[in-house]
């Protein structure tokens, strides 16, 4: 019983301080530009290294339509928008922008259930994750627009615009 005991005790440690790396790591944050002003990013945009990639990873929400994000050739960029496609309704994706700045490496509904580890149900909305990866240095804008696809000759429900500068 005393093995156990110690065997929670070390995992509970070792989870805590593993919290506290991530939170550290989250908490530098680059500078992106809305307009004429330069701002400080949303601690949720700071770049978070990947182990696997040279780039760092961006991450945007709803919050940052609208905004200049400031990126590197190598860098990721991850936009999580709401969604619920069991409406019909879905954010497109252009498959690159112009000049080859950005390239598209994948759009996927998650659903709470996903992004929290519960029990899925029909019909709820979620979240729309979109990839795209930084393949050139230039100005992109980047335009997610939500609309039901078939419906080609009606304005979209809404849309998402960030401009992109990579250096």
């Amino acid at each position: 019983m005393t093995n156990l005991k110690l065997l929670v005790l070390c995992a509970v440690f070792g989870l805590s301080l593993g919290c506290a790396q991530s939170s550290k790591s989250t908490a530098e944050a680059g500078a992106t530009t809305n307009g004429d002003t330069t701002m400080q990013t949303p601690a949720h945009n700071a770049p978070a290294q990947d182990a696997t990639s040279a780039g760092r990873s961006l991450q945007l929400r709803q919050m940052d339509d609208g905004s200049t994000v400031q990126a590197q050739m190598g860098d990721t960029i991850v936009v999580e928008l709401d969604a619920n496609p069991s409406t019909g309704f879905t954010w497109e994706a252009p498959t690159a922008a112009e000049d080859g700045v950005l390239k598209l490496k994948s759009s996927d509904f998650l659903s709470p259930a996903e992004l929290n580890a519960g029990q899925r149900v029909v019909g709820q909305g979620g979240t729309m994750r979109i990839v795209y990866q930084v393949a050139a240095t230039g100005k992109a804008t980047m335009e997610l627009v939500y609309r039901r696809p078939w419906e080609k000759d009606v304005p979209p429900a809404k849309t998402y615009r960030v401009t992109i500068e990579s250096h």
